[in-house]
C-alpha cells in the first residue's frame, strides 16, 4: 500500500542495513564531464543528501516554532565548521535541543503533527506523496526521524540536560539503565571527560554518555550560540566551535577524517582516537550541496584555517571571563524579567568593587528569558532607571585611557573598564527598548529567535561601483567642496552652515536622487539576492502575497566627524526609537580608520568591538545596528571621516492588513515593523516592492518598482544633522 501524505508513525527503530557505495556521475575535465564543486558523499546518493537537507529543515522550523532551544552536535558540529555542510563520509545528521525540564516533553507532544503538516505540504509542492517517520528510542542514545522518500538516512535527535555538579551526573547511572554492550563505570567515562568545568550540558541519556563523554558543552561555549552555514540551511552552534571540537575529536579533526568500516554496514566504533585516519584533500572542504538548492559559497580549507586562526585569538579569550552563576533552569522560571536584569546588575557592580575589572556580562543561551507574561510585568523597574549615570564623555575618556592613539585600538582590560560605565547605560536602555515589544519568546538579547530575517543580521561588507553610484562627489558638489575628508580644512567651520544647502530642496536634488537610485538599483536587489540564497522569503501559507516590499529610509543619515571632534556614545538603533526589524547600512565617503571609523560588536551581547574601516569608496557595511551596539571616538587622525547611515526593513505586502499575522515567520510582522519614526508621519521612510512571482508561470524577478510613485519625500527633524532644529 503507498504512503499516504504527512501521516505520522511511531515505531521501533530497525537495524542498519548493509548498503552498497552510491554510484554517482564521473567528474572531470574531459568534454563531457563537470567540473568538481563538491566532494562525492561516500555513503549517500544524491536524492539522500537533498532528502537529509529537507528533512533538516522541516524539523528547524518545527523547532522554532516550539521556541525549544536546540543546537548540531558530534559529526553535524564538525561538518558545519570544516566544511559547512554535514561531513562527505556521514549519512545522517546530529541535532540536540537543550531541555529545561518541560521541552522535551512538549516536542514529544507536538512533534508528530507538525512533522505530518510539513510532509503533507512538501507532497502539496512536489506532487509526491510523502510522510516523516518519528521513531522514540528511550532505551538508546537518541531518538531518529526518517523520510520515506529515503529511509535509510535519518536524523539523530539528542537531548541535553544541564548537571550542577558530578554528584547530579552520577545520578543518571542510576535512575537510567543501559544497552547491553555499554558498562563502563561511571569513574571512567567522569575520567575521560577531563574535568570538566561544572556547570555542563551532557546528554540525558547513559547510553549517548558513555559513547561520547567528551561531547558536552560548558556554559561559555553556549554564550551565545553562533550560527553556522549548512548547506542550504542556517543552525546554531557553540560559540567558541575549535576549542569545542578539539575537545571532541582531537587537534587533527580539521585536517583529517576516519575511515571506518561504516560504509560495509558494520557496527562501527564512535572513538575518533581508533578510527583510521586520512588526510582531507582541499576538495573535501567543499560544502555537500543540495542540488535544487544550491548555493555559491566561499568556503574553502584556507577560509577554514583563517575561522579557526580568529578563534584562537578572539579578544574575549585573552582575559579572564567573569562567570554568570546564575541556573539557566531559574533563568526559564516563571519570574518577571526585571528581577533577572536586577540581579545580574548587582553582580556586575559587585565584581567591580572586587576589583577585578569590568567585564562584559556573560549571557547564556537562556538569560534573560521572558514568559509570556504582562506587559507590566516585563517592564524594567524604576530603580534601574535611578542607577548612577556616567559623568564623563565616553569619547573623551577612551582617548584619556589611550594617551591619544590615533590607530591601532586595543580593548584591553583597562581600556574595557573605562568603557563599563557607558556600556552598562547602553545595554539598559537595549533591555528597555527590547521589552517594549511584545515578543512571546523565551530567549536573550543574543538569541535570534523572534528577530525577523535572522540569516541577514550577519555583518557583511560589500563593493559597490562608485562611478555608477557617485554619491560622495554629489554630495561634494551640493555643498561646494573638492575633498570631504578635508572639510576641517574648510575656510567655513560651522559644520551647520557648511551643510546648509542640504536644506533646500532643489539645491539637494541631484545628492537625493543619487542616493534613492543606490538604495533602489543596488542595496535593495543586494539584500534580496542574500535572502533568496538564505530561502528567507519561503512560507507555507498558500494565500501569502508573493509582493516583498523594503521599507527604507528615504534621505540618510550624514554622519560628519572632523579631526578632534567627538562622535555618538554606544547605543543601539532600537534604543533610539527605531524598528528591530530595520537593518543598518554604513557606506564610508571618505577613508575611515582608528578613531575615525565607527566601532561595533559582530552580534548582539558579544562585544568583540572593530571598526569599519575603509581606505577607498566603493565598500559598505551591512549589520544589525538595531540590537548590536556602536559607537565612535573622538577623531585624532588627520582626515574627517564622511559617511552615510540608513536602515532598510522588509515585510510581505499584506502583512500590515492582518492583526498578528502569522503566516510568515521570517519577515516583520506589524507589530515590529512600526517604530517612533513611521508613527510620526509619512517622509522618513519610503517603500519599493519587488514581486518574486504569484503563480506556476510567472517568471520570478527582482525589478524594484517604488510603491508610492517616484517622486522624493522632503526630509525632516527625524533624519538628524543638518535638519534637526
Amino acid at each position: 500500500m503507498p504512503p499516504v501524505a504527512g501521516i505520522m508513525r511511531m515505531q521501533s527503530a530497525p537495524h542498519r542495513r548493509c548498503r552498497a557505495k552510491p554510484v554517482w556521475p564521473e567528474m572531470g575535465n574531459g568534454p563531457t564531464q563537470f567540473p568538481l564543486i563538491e566532494p562525492r558523499p561516500l555513503l549517500l546518493s544524491k536524492q539522500e543528501v537533498d532528502e537529509l537537507y529537507d528533512m533538516m529543515g522541516d524539523l528547524l522550523s518545527v523547532l522554532r516554532e516550539l521556541q525549544i532551544p536546540h543546537i548540531v552536535v558530534g559529526g553535524s558540529l564538525l561538518g558545519a565548521v570544516r566544511s559547512q555542510s554535514f561531513l562527505f563520509n556521514d549519512d545522517d545528521i546530529d541535532i540536540a535541543i537543550l531541555d529545561d525540564g518541560t521541552s522535551y516533553k512538549r516536542l514529544q507532544s507536538h512533534l508528530s503533527t507538525l512533522l505530518a503538516n510539513a510532509a503533507r505540504n512538501r507532497t502539496e509542492r512536489e506532487n509526491k506523496a510523502m510522510e516523516y517517520t518519528y521513531e522514540h528510542r528511550p532505551r538508546v542514545d537518541c531518538d531518529r526521524i526518517r523520510s520515506s522518500l529515503a529511509n535509510e538516512v535519518w536524523i539523530d535527535l539528542f537531548v541535553m540536560r544541564k548537571y550542577e555538579s558530578k554528584e547530579q551526573l552520577q545520578e543518571l547511572w542510576i535512575e537510567n539503565g543501559h544497552q547491553e554492550g555499554f558498562t563502563l563505570d561511571f569513574d571512567t567515562i567522569f575520567d575521560a571527560m577531563e574535568e570538566p568545568s561544572f556547570p555542563v550540558y551532557h546528554y540525558d541519556r547513559r547510553e549517548a554518555i558513555e559513547r561520547r563523554p567528551r561531547h558536552y558543552f560548558e556554559r561559555e561555549e553556549l554564550n551565545p550560540v553562533e550560527t553556522f552555514s549548512f548547506g542550504p540551511l542556517q543552525v546554531p552552534g557553540p560559540s567558541h566551535a575549535k576549542k569545542t571540537l578539539e575537545r571532541f575529536y582531537g587537534a587533527d579533526c580539521f585536517t583529517h577524517f576516519t575511515r571506518t568500516d561504516r560504509s560495509h554496514g558494520t557496527p562501527i566504533d564512535d572513538s575518533w582516537e581508533e578510527a583510521t585516519k586520512v588526510l582531507l584533500t582541499d576538495d573535501e572542504y567543499l560544502p555537500i550541496q543540495h542540488s535544487q538548492k544550491r548555493k555559491h559559497s566561499f568556503h574553502s580549507r584556507k577560509a577554514l584555517e583563517l575561522y579557526l586562526l580568529q578563534q584562537d585569538h578572539n579578544p574575549e579569550k585573552l582575559e579572564p571571563k567573569v562567570r554568570d552563576e546564575t541556573p539557566i533552569e531559574e533563568e526559564l522560571s516563571p519570574v518577571c524579567v526585571s528581577d533577572v536584569i536586577s540581579r545580574r546588575e548587582s553582580e556586575i557592580m559587585a565584581v567591580k568593587e572586587e576589583g577585578l575589572g569590568s567585564m562584559r556580562k556573560s549571557r547564556s543561551l537562556f538569560s534573560l528569558s521572558v514568559p509570556s507574561t504582562p506587559k507590566a510585568c516585563r517592564e524594567l523597574p524604576a530603580t534601574l532607571a535611578e542607577e548612577p549615570k556616567p559623568t564623563g564623555n565616553f569619547a573623551i575618556e577612551i582617548r584619556q585611557q589611550t594617551q591619544g592613539q590615533a590607530d591601532g585600538i586595543i580593548f584591553d582590560k583597562n581600556l574595557r573598564a573605562t568603557m563599563e560605565p557607558h556600556l552598562r547605560k547602553a545595554r539598559l536602555e537595549r533591555e528597555q527598548s527590547r521589552h517594549q515589544i511584545d515578543f512571546h519568546v523565551h530567549e536573550s538579547i543574543a538569541s535570534s529567535v523572534g528577530v525577523p530575517y535572522t540569516a541577514l543580521r550577519s555583518e557583511r561588507r560589500f563593493l559597490y561601483d562608485e562611478h555608477t553610484h557617485p554619491i560622495h562627489q554629489a554630495l561634494a558638489d551640493t555643498i561646494g567642496v573638492s575633498d570631504l575628508s578635508t572639510l576641517h580644512e574648510h575656510e567655513i567651520q560651522d559644520k551647520r552652515l557648511l551643510f546648509a544647502p542640504l536644506l533646500d530642496k532643489y539645491r539637494r536634488h541631484r545628492f537625493h536622487e543619487c542616493y534613492d537610485n543606490f538604495v533602489t538599483s543596488f542595496c535593495i536587489p543586494l539584500l534580496h539576492e542574500i535572502a533568496m540564497q538564505k530561502n528567507v522569503f519561503y512560507t507555507t501559507s498558500p494565500r501569502a502575497s508573493t509582493k516583498i516590499v523594503y521599507r527604507y529610509q528615504a534621505f540618510p543619515s550624514v554622519r560628519v566627524v572632523r579631526p578632534g571632534e567627538v562622535s555618538m556614545e554606544p547605543h543601539c538603533d532600537a534604543a533610539l526609537g527605531h524598528s528591530i526589524g530595520c537593518l543598518n547600512f554604513h557606506i564610508p565617503l571618505t577613508p575611515t580608520y582608528g578613531t575615525n571609523a565607527l566601532y561595533t560588536e559582530s552580534h548582539p551581547g558579544r562585544e568583540d568591538w572593530h571598526p569599519m574601516t575603509s581606505k577607498a569608496l566603493g565598500l559598505g557595511y551591512l549589520f544589525d545596528g538595531a540590537r548590536c551596539l556602536h559607537f565612535g571616538l573622538e577623531n585624532m587622525t588627520e582626515h574627517t571621516r564622511v559617511s552615510l547611515g540608513f536602515r532598510i526593513a522588509i515585510y510581505r505586502d499584506d502583512q500590515l492588513h492582518v492583526e498578528n499575522s502569522d503566516a510568515d515567520d521570517y519577515l516583520c510582522p506589524k507589530h515590529i515593523l512600526e517604530d517612533d519614526f513611521s508613527k510620526a508621519g509619512r517622509g522618513y521612510y519610503e517603500e519599493a516592492v519587488i514581486d518574486i512571482g504569484a503563480g506556476p508561470f510567472s517568471i520570478p524577478g527582482s525589478n524594484v518598482a517604488k510603491k508610492h510613485g517616484y517622486r522624493l519625500l522632503n526630509p525632516d527633524e527625524r533624519v538628524g544633522f543638518p535638519f534637526q532644529k
